[in-house]
């Protein structure tokens, strides 16, 4: 009896990885899963992404269902870059304050070059290619000079992050570099507006329009010169009130990534403004848009010309929503500050021109009331103080730091007391 023959088992190939489409920032790209890594090859359904698919495919399969290392950098394209690049930029900036402007301005920057470039090969990314993305920008009209120059730090940011993952060869990070900053008269575009110090007759104007936690964070950062963003989170922790000149110590400010420290000097006027809104809740935001809301809805409440019946309360809670999207936020943000700031601005450039109608007397068609922005009152604070004081104690005053560590070791605990003699003098 013949022995049947042992069969073999058939070897099995490698399932293919499908071409699929896949939406990033809005565009649809068509893609493939190699390697445990989603490669973009193109605007979906276009022969060109079809045939990148194919090539793609036939190499993984020749190598045994694995791209060839010698080609992994080839094979990472620009978009993949600027999308690990942006994960990256969340993840780090998860516990700043100001995490979704950053992430906003990093969004802005790529877009261009995702756009003109996404599935470039990154390796190939070169300073021409980059000259001709920050032409876009220029050619766009909506940034100015720092901008874009701020931009292309962006970029280089990105490919820099790519180099250190070893994404594409650090060779290319480094040509980037050769790209310089646009200088003024570079480019037709439009150049930084300098900041100017408000007028204190424009301030004036807008007080009275300002509900009392705006004006108080006014008149502090003119007696003080902080800067918005430190004005607005203000605690009663973050201030010691032993001494004739208080001291603010800011939770988060600008140079906190560079080991700074920060000290707001709070002399006699400023304390005066500070003093009733000082909290028992020592970890509270001293100036809250939703205490300020509350405030004004009692105040509406008080000045209406109906009496409020008990239909009133019941339609009124009906209509308030459980859970609003825009629901008042603990402490203001600089945005919704300068928004404050602004709709004073228009209401009292609103009744300036009504005076003037109801006088009889000619309207300009432009403001009479200008409006003003919070990093202006900064200025007005500085000016004021290195006229009288000079610059040196201006510097101090202002929080900003020099260059050589030891002239600031050198000179820290003389600045301290000149700045704190002034303070009690002006602020």
């Amino acid at each position: 009896m013949q022995a049947n023959p042992q069969s073999s088992t058939p070897q099995r190939s490698p399932h293919v990885p499908s071409y699929r489409k896949k939406t990033v920032g809005g565009r649809v790209y068509g893609c493939v899963t190699l390697d445990g890594r989603d490669r973009y090859l193109g605007e979906h359904g276009t022969p060109e992404s079809q045939d990148r698919y194919r090539e793609l495919v036939a190499r993984w399969l020749a190598n045994g269902g694995r791209l060839p290392d010698d080609n992994a950098a080839a094979d990472v394209s620009v978009s993949e870059v600027l999308l690990a690049f942006l994960r990256d930029c969340e993840r780090r900036f998860v516990d700043r304050r100001h995490a979704g402007t950053l992430l906003s301005r990093i969004r802005v920057a790529l877009k261009a070059v995702r756009e003109l470039y996404g599935t470039t090969s990154a390796a190939a990314f070169s300073p021409k290619k980059l000259l001709a993305v920050r032409e876009r920008w220029i050619a766009c009209g909506r940034y100015g000079r720092k901008s874009v120059n701020e931009h292309a730090k962006i970029v280089k940011a990105a490919w820099k992050y790519a180099a250190l993952q070893e994404l594409v060869p650090a060779s290319v990070w480094h040509g980037l570099l050769t790209v310089g900053a646009l200088r003024c008269g570079d480019a037709p575009i439009r150049e930084p507006r300098k900041v100017h110090p408000v007028p204190q007759e424009f301030v004036d104007a807008a007080l009275p329009y300002m509900r009392p936690q705006v004006a108080a964070m006014v008149r502090l950062q003119l007696l003080t010169g902080m800067r918005a963003g430190e004005v607005t989170i203000m605690r009663t922790a973050d201030i010691d009130v032993t001494g004739k000149v208080w001291t603010y110590a800011p939770a988060v400010h600008k140079s906190q990534s560079k080991g700074c420290d920060r000290q707001v000097f709070i002399g006699p006027a400023a304390q005066a403004v500070l003093r009733p809104w000082l909290r028992t809740d020592l970890t509270t935001y001293i100036f809250s848009p939703r205490e300020a809301e509350q405030q004004r809805d009692a105040d509406r409440g008080k000045h209406r010309q109906t009496p409020r019946y008990p239909s009133h309360v019941k339609a009124q809670a009906r209509r308030r929503k459980r859970n609003p999207k825009r629901a008042p936020r603990d402490h203001y943000t600089t945005a919704t500050y300068a928004n404050a700031i602004w709709r004073a601005c228009d209401r009292a450039d609103d009744k300036a021109k009504r005076e003037l109608a109801e006088s009889g007397q000619a309207v300009p068609a432009e403001r009479i009331v200008p409006r003003w922005g919070t990093h202006q009152l900064r200025h007005s604070f500085a000016s004021r103080v290195r006229r009288e004081h000079g610059l040196e104690l201006a510097r101090v005053l202002l929080g900003h730091a020099v260059v050589n560590l030891s002239v600031t070791e050198r000179y820290a605990d003389a600045d301290s007391v000149g700045a704190k003699a002034i303070v009690a003098k002006i602020g």
